[in-house]
């Protein structure tokens, strides 16, 4: 029996054929969670693509659609390729850079407190157009339908209104059960 775990002929193939190797490689998008503490850089329990560390050619080639973001210096580095990429954050996440905020196209945030999330998330996500392609809002137990700010406005009632309240480009976005996985509600296309 052929097993295929290993190709020595690889680096004898012709370069524009490895580039393209590559590239199929590169071009499957992974979830790529980044947790942020307030007064400290993101940190994420994401694996190190696999590609920056094969070889140089492979290396350059996944430096091109990887973005680093900003780390605690003592912690490994974050990529993310955020044209691909889920990148999944919690309701803090509106305390990164700006800079790591452009250009991502996919987010899943977590939201386990809604005043964390509410107004300054919103905000956030309003600030990320047009970029932003699909956000997917996983509230957790017991934070997606209590009362909040008034006794007649639930957290439904809010992104509702914020929602209509003129994006540029609102994004594809779903309003998850955490405990179900359930889409509930809302969802904006």
């Amino acid at each position: 029996m052929l097993t295929c775990n290993e190709f020595h002929l690889f680096p004898s193939l012709p370069s524009e054929i490895r580039i393209n190797i590559w590239g199929i490689v590169l071009s499957i998008p992974r979830n790529v969670t980044l947790d942020y503490k307030c007064g400290v850089r993101s940190f994420s329990p994401s694996t190190l693509p696999a590609l920056l560390q094969v070889c140089r050619e492979s290396r350059f080639e996944s430096l091109q659609i990887y973005k680093t973001f900003r780390t605690d210096s003592r912690l490994k580095n974050i990529y993310g390729a955020i044209s691909q990429d889920t990148i999944i954050t919690s309701e803090t996440f509106d305390g990164m850079w700006k800079a790591e905020l452009q250009g991502i196209q996919k987010l899943q945030i977590i939201i386990n407190r809604t005043n964390r999330f509410f107004p300054f998330g919103i905000t956030a996500l309003k600030k990320m157009q047009p970029d932003l392609k699909e956000v997917e809002l996983v509230f957790e137990e017991g934070v997606l339908y209590p009362r909040y700010r008034s006794a007649f406005q639930t957290v439904m009632d809010v992104l509702c209104f914020e929602i209509a309240q003129g994006w540029d480009s609102c994004p594809d976005m779903k309003v998850i059960n955490g405990q179900t996985g359930e889409i509930v509600g809302l969802e904006y296309q």
